[in-house]
């Protein structure tokens, strides 16, 4: 399952697919139902890619994606806001209403 979630960790919109793909390539598709402006997109460095991170400045998001290991450049992160990535409730853990 590929969620887009609020603040609060409540979904706004997902998908479910195949689990033989790599998460990345639904990152720009569950993008595409929201609307990023001015919201900072919080992902773990796997989804550290120039097309998705030039998506989100194009439509006025803020990326908050860690370099991958290893990286070329390292791209500034705001550390702090990509911890709350980790203490929003995921909603793969439990069933949907």
């Amino acid at each position: 399952m590929h969620a887009v979630v609020d603040a609060y960790g409540y979904p706004v919109y997902f998908m479910i697919r195949e689990g033989q793909r790599n998460d990345i390539n639904y990152a720009i598709p569950l993008l595409d139902h929201v609307n990023p402006n001015g919201s900072n997109v919080l992902a773990d460095h796997g989804y550290d890619c120039n097309k998705l991170i030039d998506y989100i400045y194009a439509h006025g998001g803020e990326p908050t994606i860690p370099s991958r290991k290893g990286a070329k450049f390292e791209r500034h992160c705001d550390w702090w806001r990509n911890t709350l990535r980790g203490i929003l409730p995921t909603n793969n853990k439990k069933s949907l209403p």
